[in-house]
């Protein structure tokens, strides 16, 4: 195929190494087409011959900025480029790019992954891996079918990957990451961590509102941290469906403060069934700087749904101090038969001398301990506890090693609307409910 004078220049500057920036047109928009075919040949070796042999392109790998990619990506399958097979995909990166049609790179293997403030229809990479960091900063990803005629709708797809770098799905200094479809990294390895500031996933296609897993980590190995807070340009993490980490191992720690989980009433927001996590989990109040160093409002974790930690393991503390957790009818918090190696707080934060600078913890659902065992103390200094229904706080035969907190903060004192129940649990300090309002004590 002959390239066009924009797939040129960019063979142009691949020779040496060098980023192809293509001009926006006066709205700021890319004009410069590439066709997939085009750019598939030239990131596999083949665009660049000398005597009738493919040639690597150089270790910088391939750069593009303000270019629009037309047709389907496919690097399914590549692991190296002909005749040095050992040699694995170069470096990509694309920074303001559309992306017409669905990348796909199934079993693939690549430097590293780069696509910044780019527009995507979907990425297909089961199986796919990589030597670098897989980054998707501020990208916007509209999701599309893995075959044509099939009912789910993904933004990616990485069944299977190995990421040797971290995986990076956060906002950008210029644009906010959403993703309009499942993304499903199910027996993913990833080497760093798992970063998502100020991302929102959601799936449009999607009917019940919210019932569906939009972001799936079940069996997923990642060996950092994982991170779904705000950002400091006030985006904050947004799920509009349930999250799964079944079965996953956390290295380090897991952070979504300031971060609103969307289930859907009495569907799940969270999922940790049987995983481990080594260190803590914070789901609190986050709090930030603005650019000019100053202390912006902080913004606390909600969600609407069940947060379920069956069977998990937690290495370190669990905080959820200041959230509001909402699953009327059923369980806001689930950690049956659950280990969490430190203690457990969800307590109401104090700000300044009124209670409007506040944030109460407050959980509409039951909360249930039943057969857990916790390392350190259970807070619920100044929380309002609620459910009409039965229990707001259920925890038998759970074994506490601390002392049991029910004292008020500076402006609130703890309440509960329903029945707390703990028949048969072992507490090796006190219960301590100096001041304590509600229907049921």
């Amino acid at each position: 195929m002959s390239p066009n004078r924009h797939e040129l220049a960019l063979i142009n500057a691949t020779k040496f190494g060098n980023v192809k920036t293509y001009q926006l047109d006066k709205k700021g928009k890319p004009t410069s087409k590439i066709r997939a075919e085009a750019l598939r040949r030239l990131i596999v070796g083949l665009a660049l011959r000398k005597g009738g042999k493919p040639d690597c392109v150089t270790q910088k790998g391939i750069s593009i900025e303000n270019a629009i990619i037309t047709g389907k990506l496919d690097l399914d399958s590549w692991a190296g480029r002909l005749p040095d097979v050992p040699l694995v995909l170069p470096h990509l990166s694309f920074k303001n790019c559309e992306f017409e049609d669905v990348i796909t790179c199934k079993g693939a293997f690549f430097q590293s992954f780069r696509f910044i403030d780019c527009t995507l229809k979907a990425i297909f990479g089961s199986h796919a891996q990589f030597s670098g960091i897989v980054d998707l900063r501020g990208s916007k990803i509209s999701g599309g079918n893995l075959t044509t005629g099939a009912d789910k709708n993904y933004s990616i797809l990485f069944q299977n990957v190995k990421i040797n770098g971290s995986l990076v799905l956060s906002s950008s200094e210029e644009k906010r990451f959403e993703a309009k479809g499942i993304v499903n990294l199910d027996d993913a390895n990833i080497g760093g961590g798992f970063y998502a500031r100020g991302a929102f996933f959601s799936n449009d296609t999607v009917t019940d509102k919210a019932a569906e897993c939009i972001l799936s980590f079940n069996g997923a190995r990642i060996r950092g941290c994982v991170f779904f807070n705000t950002t400091n340009s006030d985006d904050r993490f947004e799920a509009k469906g349930s999250i799964h980490f079944n079965g996953a191992r956390i290295s380090g720690t897991f952070e979504a403060k300031g971060a609103f989980l969307n289930g859907g009433k009495e569907k799940l927001a969270l999922c940790f069934d049987h995983a481990t996590i080594e260190d803590g989990v914070f789901l609190g109040i986050e709090e930030l700087e603005n650019n000019a160093g100053q202390k912006n409002k902080p913004t606390r974790f909600e969600s609407i749904g069940e947060i379920r930690c069956i069977g998990a393991r937690i290495g370190g503390e669990f905080h959820a101090n200041g959230a509001l957790l909402c699953n009327e009818g059923g369980d806001c918090l689930n950690f049956e038969s659950a280990k969490i190696a430190g203690s457990v707080q969800m307590n109401a934060i104090d700000y300044g001398d009124t209670d409007s600078n506040s944030y109460r913890f407050k959980a509409k659902g039951r909360i249930y301990f039943p057969y857990a065992e916790i390392g350190g103390a259970l807070s619920f200094n100044g929380a309002a506890l609620c459910n009409h229904k039965g229990y707001t706080l259920y925890f038998d035969t759970t074994e506490i090693k601390g002392n049991v907190f029910l004292r008020p903060t500076k402006h609130w004192v703890f309440e509960s609307i329903g029945s707390i129940r703990g028949r048969g649990a072992h507490i090796g300090g006190w219960v301590i409910p100096p001041y304590f309002k509600g229907a049921h004590k």
